[in-house]
């Protein structure tokens, strides 16, 4: 019975835990393309980040929106391997065509919104 009942609280913190998530939208029409990764790797509960993700050849035209979250298969691997290994999920959403921005501006930050 003991054994039962650890767990169960192993499995209600492991569906209880609350997932990270994160949106930047662009300002730019979003296209049909869209660029996902289940596993981006981060190290150390995060404090090592992971390596850029470069879509210029999916996305020519640009990015629309970026989503960035820990799912809770990316939670439970990251418990599995005690904070060790830390994978995101990361979706790019890529633009339909490039917006004209104004004179001087970086082409990549026009109209950055983040949720």
């Amino acid at each position: 019975m003991r054994k039962n009942g650890w767990l169960a609280l192993a499995l209600g913190v492991v569906l209880s835990t609350g997932c990270y998530h994160q949106v930047v939208h662009t300002g730019l029409a979003p296209g049909n393309v869209v660029v996902e990764h289940w596993f981006v790797s981060t190290w150390i509960w995060g404090l090592v980040p992971a390596k850029p993700i470069d879509v210029h050849r999916e996305c020519p035209a640009g990015v629309s929106r970026i989503m960035s979250e820990t799912s809770r298969v990316n939670v439970f691997v990251t418990i599995l391997t005690i904070g060790i290994y830390a994978p995101k999920h990361v979706r790019v959403d890529c633009a339909l065509y490039k917006a004209s921005a104004l004179p001087g501006a970086p082409e990549h930050l026009a109209g950055w919104r983040v949720e």
